[in-house]
């Protein structure tokens, strides 16, 4: 059994790419959903990899819309004091994911390959209205 998601939201913070040992590029980010009252907003974290990964930190930033799909995990953890914690997060490359700009940010269009879409200019001037 698996669970494909669908997530759109705001970027709260500019994407972190790194690489693994075996040169492998991961790159993760936040969406909130900016419908949500400005004193608890909604955060899901987004993992991708490859080149995909390196599309996202180079197209995306803070502000940046986005629709995800992709597989959910769960991100089970235990804390300090043994009690179950979950921190959900959505695997863009898992199950034919993909990770779609929808505008915002300052994009240029111009983004190739991996598992994601080419960003488009965004004609909403509701961009001054982003609580972050």
């Amino acid at each position: 059994m698996f669970l494909q998601v669908i997530g759109i939201g705001r970027l709260p913070q500019d994407p972190e790419l790194e690489y693994t040992s075996n040169g492998t590029a991961k790159v993760e980010f936040a969406i909130v959903d900016d419908q949500t009252h400005e004193d608890d907003p909604q955060f899901v974290n987004v993992i991708d990899w490859g080149e995909s990964a390196e599309n996202h930190a180079e197209y995306l930033e803070k502000g940046s819309m986005v629709a995800v799909i992709g597989g959910l995990d769960l991100g089970k953890w235990k804390d300090n004091d043994d009690n179950t914690r979950f921190s959900p997060q959505i695997l863009a490359g898992r199950y034919g994911g993909r990770v779609v700009y929808l505008g915002g940010g300052s994009g240029n269009g111009s983004q190739q390959g991996g598992s994601s879409d080419t960003p488009e200019e965004s004609s909403s001037d509701d961009d001054e209205d982003i609580p972050f």
